[in-house]
């Protein structure tokens, strides 16, 4: 609980002077440098600790070693952060048809962080209409990315399901898997999701470049859903960090929150995290938004964020249960073994056995778990 507090108070951006006092009560204690420097990379608030290092050099003396591996840390997030965001920024000239919401980091870092390299970013975050999804990920890959995503889909029933389950269009990246983006047409899986992304188009506000962002009160929506549903598999302090600093910042109106008349779940969902953020960070939301929860250490936060994955045998038997509840489930069995001979001639033009091609690339990459594409 000491390296609890003491990462709590170190990880943040706007600072009162009660967060003074709490960052010098907190280093009063004794400090496990190892525990402390683990907690900050796997947490993901690297920037806001290696931000706070001149704070905490007044107080208590810093390692030579913890200085020097936080810079660096520091410093690969900021090469990629700047390679990510300049990436964001071409996006709206790719498709000026078309409305871009950035999301996430790209959205935080351009807005409420006004600094490029606070926040540290792992992959592109956008939204777009539903409508121009397959156009906007076409316009993508024209402009030198890359796909594994199923061109046309194997069958109908693959894009049904895929429909039904995903938020985003996945796989789509740069380089050899270098960086990736997921395109979002959905606000979140759920009840009532057309209005809500509906309403985060016509509530968006311009950023730059073309690209729009959420308002304060749909971002801080969408981050909260993100935060509660990821919480069972393990999430990262990071992501309650940027709704401490919206709440904090950003002024939310809290009657605009009601008025968009938020499903019971997401309701639910958006009341959890609020009450994450008061019980960790202390910062307080009207009295109608909270909730009782337990929530035990940041180190349960993350409990399940790598052992919680199936992987390869169990991942598969995993999505044979969950599609064996639909009704078209042998035909999208069926489709995944044996997909239609157009779909095989447009993916192996050149070779003379395309299904024995394919049953190769299903072995090595949902068996050995090998990163291949279907052309490689």
């Amino acid at each position: 609980m000491i390296t609890d507090n003491q990462l709590l108070s170190l990880s943040k951006f706007y600072f009162s002077k009660q967060d003074e006092e709490v960052l010098q009560n907190s280093f009063a204690m004794p400090v496990n440098w190892k525990l402390l420097y683990q907690m900050t990379v796997q947490h993901g608030v690297v920037p806001q600790v290696f931000r706070q290092l001149s704070r905490l050099k007044q107080i208590v003396g810093v390692p030579e070693w913890f200085e020097k591996d936080l810079a660096q840390q520091a410093y690969k997030i900021a090469i990629l952060n700047q390679t990510l965001l300049s990436e964001v920024k071409e996006m709206a000239s790719m498709v000026p048809s078309t409305r871009i919401i950035a999301l996430k980091g790209a959205a935080l870092n351009l807005s409420l962080y006004k600094d490029e390299l606070l926040r540290s970013m792992g992959d592109i975050d956008v939204m777009v209409p539903y409508a121009d999804a397959e156009q906007v990920r076409e316009c993508f890959l024209r402009h030198g990315w890359k796909s594994d995503f199923v061109d046309g889909y194997r069958s109908k029933a693959h894009r049904q399901e895929f429909e039904r389950t995903q938020k985003s269009l996945p796989y789509i990246y740069k380089g050899d898997y270098a960086y990736f983006a997921d395109l979002h047409w959905k606000f979140y899986n759920g009840p009532d999701d057309e209005r809500m992304a509906q309403l985060a188009f016509q509530t968006a506000i311009p950023l730059s470049d073309g690209l729009l962002r959420m308002s304060n009160e749909m971002m801080l929506i969408h981050l909260s859903i993100n935060f509660a549903k990821d919480w069972r598999n393990g999430v990262r302090l990071r992501s309650l960090c940027d709704i401490r600093e919206l709440l904090l910042a950003a002024s939310i109106k809290w009657e605009v929150i009601d008025s968009y008349r938020l499903p019971e779940k997401v309701m639910d969902w958006c009341c959890f995290t609020w009450s994450a953020v008061e019980a960790y960070f202390g910062v307080k939301v009207p009295a109608p938004y909270r909730r009782k929860h337990r929530l035990g250490t940041l180190s349960n936060m993350l409990r399940n964020k790598r052992s919680g994955a199936k992987k390869g045998v169990k991942a598969l038997l995993h999505k044979l249960k969950e599609l064996s509840k639909q009704p078209y489930f042998v035909r999208y069995i069926w489709r995944s073994i044996v997909p239609a001979s157009s779909w095989l001639k447009h993916h192996y033009p050149t070779v003379k056995m395309p299904l024995l091609r394919y049953w190769k690339y299903l072995l090595k990459r949902y068996v050995l778990q090998q990163p291949i594409r279907y052309c490689d």
